[in-house]
């Protein structure tokens, strides 16, 4: 059931609401929702410049186990901090900082380390440096989990608009990455120096995105519209009742689970489907759909159904995706909606290990 005393926080009544002028506040939610995706894209777009310099290791997998488990068990500590440590989580400005500011560090890392690398007479690199940098895309997964659930948290205190940009931030990201890709790859002679060349420019292009996102985060607080919401939420929670100070409730991860469960699931199922199709409970309409494009007849084993089908599962995916983190911290009492962004961040990574496990056992069944 929702929680009553958290609706008014949502800026529903915006007669008083200061405005943002140039829809500042809109745009930072929409680079910071990038900016924590932005590193991971970085790494495994550039796959290819990795698989040339390690071509006996398989990097994608890789890369993949080593940010999912890093991510998941800083999602799973930060979910149980609260209940089993009985303290605060660190103040929401230090895990956004720390986050970011290990991007920055994991971004500059792995083209310094390509660089100073002693390579062989075939160019390749040596186990240390491949060591290096899977441990960067392990720290990659520990900062998106730092940042990932603490904005998803912070930003449900704020009127939904605010959650869409971040969302669609994270949509973006990928794109974003892929454009700057391709932007320094057509830039420089197709050579092996060419290729490493374009590598380190792109590496340091994101590095820079990660640092306007350190700046931006930190002028957040200070836009009108982003400070009168605080404002009302933090008077809200005072006035839905005054325990003394030793009594102060401390939020509990399992009944903020309990308020959350339903649309947990949603999100796991959501991702399941989602990435069991795509490289891997209307919208399991589609796996029946998409065998339909490989096993069924010939005008639906065609491209055009596959693209419209990927294509509606994509928008599918946002869609829901956005609703279920606009509402998630909407259901709970303004101090638990910090952790309920975590918990939802937390089963969002797990709907992505589960639909990746699904995604090759679908490639296998193709074979």
């Amino acid at each position: 059931m929702v929680n009553q005393h958290w609706e008014p926080s949502a800026g529903d009544d915006q007669t008083d609401e200061p405005k943002d002028p140039y829809y500042i506040a809109y745009i930072i939610h929409f680079l910071l929702g990038a900016g924590y995706l932005v590193p991971w894209n970085s790494f495994i777009t550039a796959v290819d410049y990795f698989q040339y310099l390690y071509p006996a290791k398989h990097i994608s997998k890789v890369f993949s186990v080593a940010y999912m488990v890093a991510a998941m068990t800083v999602l799973f500590i930060l979910t149980c901090w609260s209940s089993f440590l009985k303290m605060k989580l660190p103040a929401l400005k230090t895990r956004m900082n720390l986050g970011y500011a290990l991007f920055v560090l994991v971004l500059f890392v792995a083209p310094i380390t390509d660089w100073v690398d002693h390579r062989d007479e075939f160019g390749r690199g040596s186990n240390f440096a491949f060591v290096v940098l899977v441990s960067m895309v392990a720290v990659t997964g520990f900062a998106e989990g730092l940042t990932g659930g603490s904005l998803v948290g912070a930003t449900g205190k704020l009127p939904g608009r605010y959650m869409q940009a971040l969302v669609a931030g994270n949509a973006s990201a990928g794109v974003l990455v892929c454009m700057l890709r391709i932007i320094t790859k057509a830039s420089l002679p197709r050579s092996r120096k060419g290729l490493r060349t374009s590598t380190h420019i792109y590496f340091f292009t994101s590095t820079l995105i990660e640092l306007l996102c350190i700046i931006c985060f930190n002028l957040l607080h200070r836009i009108p519209t982003i400070q009168h919401y605080i404002t009302k939420t933090t008077q809200t929670s005072h006035l839905d009742d005054h325990p003394p100070k030793t009594e102060l409730r401390r939020p509990e991860t399992l009944l903020v689970f309990k308020k959350l469960r339903w649309l947990a699931v949603s999100m796991v199922t959501i991702y399941v489907v989602t990435l069991s199709i795509f490289p891997g409970i209307g919208r399991v309409v589609f796996f029946p759909l998409f065998m339909g494009c490989i096993f069924g007849p010939n005008w639906l084993r065609k491209e055009v159904p596959v693209v419209l089908l990927t294509l509606l599962l994509g928008v599918s995916n946002g869609y829901l995706t956005s609703v279920l983190m606009i509402v998630a911290p909407k259901v709970v009492a303004v101090e638990e909606s910090n952790i309920a962004g975590i918990v939802m961040s937390l089963f969002l990574a797990i709907g992505l290990v589960i639909g990746s496990a699904l995604g090759w056992l679908w490639n296998i069944r193709r074979r």
